[in-house]
């Protein structure tokens, strides 16, 4: 633990925060300068203006010297810098984030810090604040953890990622605002293309019933705060642990199923990206049951619904996408469609 004044800094070796974008990120970066005005950086781009850096000296007492662009923040501009605390990231939010928002998702990662110690708590500025205003966008300063992205093929690495959403959404629990109302359309972002009638690939009226009964009696689920975004590509590992969980903008109030059944799918699923394997989701659901994750037996009976419902809510982006003459990957979308009628005929029972 390092101090200095009202700093409070978990000091990692950290690594590229973030990573190589894969075209699905490039996509939201061209949505992100489409819908909230401008574009991250990419590596050729210049460092941070001396303009923000002195502001943020300002305001945190630091002396901030030599930055690089970081890629992999989708939506946000990020550096890496050095300064007299060590080396930090800057993390600038798009316009379209509210300050409010993000300064109650950085009081819940100064609350699981101390017990989660893969979340990253931002820095506290000289007045107590977890961010800075510089022209109409939110800025704040993280440690610089060394890691690279997980590798879905490493079953340790599978287990530790169950083990950590478990852990996550348990301490999670008791700072869920009450009444806990769903926050569903979070789920997929902001900012989205106005939605079109559903192709006939997409019709489902089974999962259309579905999905309208657990919106009518959310409380048969367990409902609480959720990362939002639980993926591969947003934890860190060092050898055979887990050393970050980055990006929790899409922190929201929801079904935990939903997360831990999406998170089954993105650590289980194929190399292609159209199917899973069936024993490696086995394990994940089981890896986080015996964690202590939070939801009850019965709701494991809805893991491939809610990955279905996800798939469907991200090819329907797609198409809306593709109406409004946005950038898109076919490619992507055509591993979705397949992935969303095979999994309409699995019949697994879960754990």
């Amino acid at each position: 633990m390092v101090s200095h004044g009202n700093h409070r800094c978990l000091l990692f070796a950290f690594c590229p925060f973030y990573h190589k974008q894969s075209a699905l990120t490039h996509i939201r970066r061209q949505q992100s300068k489409k819908f909230n005005g401008f574009l991250p950086p990419t590596s050729s781009e210049m460092g941070m203006a001396d303009e923000l850096r002195s502001t943020l000296e300002a305001h945190y007492g630091l002396r901030l010297d030599a930055s690089t662009p970081l890629l992999g923040g989708e939506e946000a501009w990020v550096w890496q810098v050095s300064s007299s605390l060590g080396p930090l990231v800057v993390r600038m939010s798009p316009v379209s984030r509210s300050p409010w928002r993000l300064q109650w998702i950085h009081q819940l990662l100064l609350a699981l810090a101390p017990s989660l110690p893969a979340v990253l708590a931002p820095l506290l500025t000289l007045d107590g604040s977890t961010l800075v205003r510089y022209q109409e966008q939110s800025v704040v300063l993280f440690p610089f953890v060394r890691g690279v992205r997980l590798d879905r093929e490493q079953a340790q690495l599978r287990q530790a990622a169950a083990c950590l959403l478990a852990q996550i959404h348990t301490t999670f629990l008791p700072l869920t605002p009450h009444p806990a109302s769903l926050e569903r359309e979070r789920m997929l972002g902001e900012g989205l293309p106005k939605a079109l009638p559903d192709p006939e690939s997409l019709c489902d009226p089974e999962l259309d019933r579905w999905h309208r009964s657990l919106l009518e009696n959310p409380a048969c689920f367990t409902v609480g705060l959720i990362h939002g975004d639980y993926h591969r590509g947003n934890l860190l590992t060092q050898g055979r642990q887990i050393v970050a969980v980055l990006d929790w903008d899409a922190v929201h109030t929801d079904v935990l199923m939903q997360e831990v059944a999406w998170a089954s799918w993105e650590f289980g699923k194929t190399s292609s990206s159209d199917d899973w394997h069936l024993d490696r989701v086995q394990a994940f659901l089981q890896g986080y049951r015996e964690a202590g994750g939070p939801c009850k037996v019965e709701e494991y009976r809805t893991v491939i619904p809610f990955v279905r419902w996800r798939l469907r809510e991200e090819l329907r982006r797609h198409f809306a996408e593709v109406e409004a003459s946005l950038p898109s990957d076919p490619d992507y979308a055509t591993r979705q469609l397949r992935a969303f009628e095979r999994l309409r005929a699995c019949k697994a029972v879960f754990i």
